[in-house]
């Protein structure tokens, strides 16, 4: 009696996490509704997953299957569908996934809902027919690389809620001309043709159009934020000040014409490909409080032939100098720099 109790315990145990994993799936099945496939989420609320229609103009349901009212669009729903030219969306959509509508390039107007409240990573990277974004008043999260390659947007208007999230959501705008903050806005101010966050003292971005060749970062910046001098081409001289300690990730990626850089002792940290496609950059400093260089931090800094690391623990990560092929690294005999470029075939000279 015992055994055969302790068996039924047995596949009880065994059955229950099975059970649980069919509940999730039925739970998260998708459904049909036109042109859409949606799931409904916990909250009883649709999210639309994918769009099957050939219309170029789009207005997005206020409900599915006219019962459950759509909140949200999921990652890469209108991805590539290049035929669209106007997108309409319902005031109760609360939220538009990463890439919802990336690489929809024949986009030319999208009209938000009132409730709008996040805007994910490259949701609209690479609709380069979009020529003016103005954002509803309830989004408070902008996400990386949001309209990352919209070559024709020429004005945003950001409302004061607005925060963004990573890297700069503009990076590759080649024509925006102007971002208009909410004047009541805590903490983003536009002046000059950058976008600062007082509260991060930090630089968002530099429009790319700007015509400066030699640009100095303002003073009590501490942040020169991801992808903010990114596709600055006609950049050749950069002067960073002794505030700034962090220079993020693609910060000054594909700057062409960036040939003299010279970093302050304050740096701590570069990131991940910081400088890559700098094929102008002929040398570096590595300053000494530098902790660490991001992985591809000078990939493909063709002209780039000597770097000074200044520190013995400095960390490289991988591929930092990939495509510098004429690159000569000097820094101390023991340090970290010289077992990397050990380990990557990297000339290497001893620091006098």
């Amino acid at each position: 009696m015992k055994k055969k109790i302790l068996i039924g315990v047995l596949c009880l145990a065994l059955c229950l996490p099975c059970a649980w994993v069919i509940a999730k799936v039925v739970h998260m099945i998708r459904y049909t509704d036109g042109d859409y496939v949606f799931v409904v989420l916990d909250d009883g609320t649709a999210q639309i997953r994918q769009y099957r229609g050939r219309d170029m103009v789009v207005e997005i349901p206020a409900q599915m299957k006219k019962r459950y009212p759509v909140s949200g669009i999921a990652d890469k729903a209108f991805e590539y569908r290049f035929w669209i030219r106007q997108v309409t969306m319902p005031d109760g959509l609360e939220e538009i996934g990463e890439g919802s509508f990336s690489g929809c390039y024949g986009l030319e107007e999208v009209l938000f809902g009132q409730n709008l409240s996040r805007i994910g990573a490259k949701a609209f990277a690479g609709c380069r027919s979009l020529k003016q974004m103005v954002l509803p008043g309830q989004v408070m999260s902008l996400g990386k690389d949001a309209f990352e390659g919209c070559v024709g947007l020429e004005t945003v208007s950001i409302p004061a809620q607005t925060r963004i999230h990573g890297e700069n959501p503009f990076a590759g705008c080649t024509h925006l001309k102007q971002i208009q903050v909410a004047s009541e806005h805590p903490s983003l101010r536009f002046e000059d043709g950058i976008l600062y966050d007082e509260e991060q003292e930090k630089l968002i971005c530099l429009l790319a159009q700007a015509d400066a060749e030699q640009y100095t970062i303002p003073d009590g910046t501490m942040v020169i934020g991801g992808g903010a001098f990114s596709g600055c081409t006609k950049l050749e001289q950069i002067r960073i000040p002794k505030s700034v300690t962090e220079i993020e990730d693609h910060a000054f990626y594909s700057c062409t014409g960036l040939a003299e850089c010279v970093l302050p002792e304050s740096i701590t940290k570069i990131g991940n490909a910081a400088f890559s496609g700098c094929t102008h950059l002929k040398e570096i400093r590595i300053p000494v409080n530098t902790s660490s260089v991001g992985y591809l931090a000078f990939y493909n800094c063709t002209e780039l032939s000597l770097v000074e690391v200044s520190s013995v623990d400095t960390q490289i990560g991988e591929g930092a100098f990939i495509g510098c092929a004429d690159l000569t690294v000097t820094a101390e005999a023991g340090s970290l720099a010289r077992t990397y470029c050990e380990n990557n075939g990297i000339e290497f000279r001893a620091a006098e």
